[in-house]
């Protein structure tokens, strides 16, 4: 079965999609893990409108095998490094996501780095003021499977990530029969 992957020379469709849940949200997400597709459609209508909970769908992107992709929803920060002269510091905030798929077996094994950039300018120091949150992970994803990673901040508050890879070819259809 690897020998027929590997002379197709598949890509990877990857789509993203974050929940951002606030500290008093009472909903529990799931487990960390894989869902297969009739879980991630539940979960997806069960958050529609729930107070406390931001959905944020990713653009989808398209990789090839082991190699790393990135997904960015960013804009710039920039600020006076000083009063007097003429030099700025940028930062980038907003979210990005570094995914690298490899087909294994009956799914894919993927490596996931998604990172959430927020800050603004001080008023007080008029210096940025900027926090990052990042999760990292990686885990074996099945056919037709969506997989969840979840971050619990101090606050409480909550981010999951899911990830749905599929597995296509070259015209950009699916080459397992499940994800047709």
């Amino acid at each position: 079965m690897a020998d027929a992957f590997s002379s197709l020379s598949p890509n990877h469709k990857l789509e993203m999609s974050i929940l951002e849940l606030a500290p008093s949200t009472d909903w529990p997400p799931p487990e960390a893990g894989t869902l297969d597709h009739a879980a991630l459609q539940f979960l997806l209508a069960d958050v529609n409108g729930r107070a406390g909970v931001e959905l944020v769908a990713m653009p989808s992107v398209t990789a090839r095998s082991g190699e790393a992709t990135t997904i960015e929803m960013i804009r710039e920060l920039i600020v006076p490094t000083d009063e007097a002269g003429p030099n700025f510091e940028t930062h980038n905030l907003g979210r990005v996501i570094k995914l690298s798929p490899e087909p294994l077996g009956l799914g894919q094994q993927a490596q996931l780095n998604y990172s959430n950039t927020t800050g603004g300018l001080d008023p007080v120091s008029l210096r940025a003021a900027v926090e990052k949150q990042e999760i990292d992970g990686s885990g074996f994803i099945r056919e037709g499977g969506t997989r969840v990673a979840i971050e619990t901040r101090p606050d409480g508050s909550r981010t999951v990530v899911l990830t749905t890879p599929t597995l296509i070819d070259a015209t950009g259809m699916p080459l397992r029969e499940a994800d047709r």
